[in-house]
């Protein structure tokens, strides 16, 4: 079952990785709906990071359904609903993580970056 599961992973992570690189896609859906939720700045460094970490994500998500969906001895036309709950489930709760993980790191990028004591008020007089 492990065996399967990392076969699946590597060749899913493989080729969603190494299209995006092929084609230079500069923009992935992924991001922009972590950007668009979690309200998080965009910047080039953080979108060319989480193509890595969306693809294994990808391949995470696509590889744990895929080796569940094998393993189960149910007929195919229930195999293939439970396969859809399962994706939009865990599509939804990883890249949830994800968006928090992110927004934590902004913030603590934020509260680095301001120093109070650096800014002196004057007063009118």
């Amino acid at each position: 079952m492990i065996t399967v599961f990392l076969v699946i992973y590597i060749i899913i992570f493989l080729l969603d990785y190494f299209l995006l690189k092929r084609f230079k896609v500069l923009m992935i859906n992924e991001y922009d709906y972590l950007i668009a939720r979690f309200k998080l700045k965009d910047n080039d460094k953080e979108r060319k990071r989480s193509k890595l970490i969306c693809s294994l994500l990808n391949a995470l998500i696509i590889s744990l359904v895929s080796t569940f969906i094998i393993y189960i001895k149910w007929s195919l036309y229930l195999k293939f609903p439970l396969a859809f709950v399962l994706l939009v489930i865990l599509i939804y709760t990883i890249y949830g993580l994800y968006g928090i993980i992110l927004r934590s790191k902004q913030n603590e990028k934020k509260g680095k970056g301001s120093n109070p004591k650096s800014k002196s008020k004057t007063s009118k007089k």
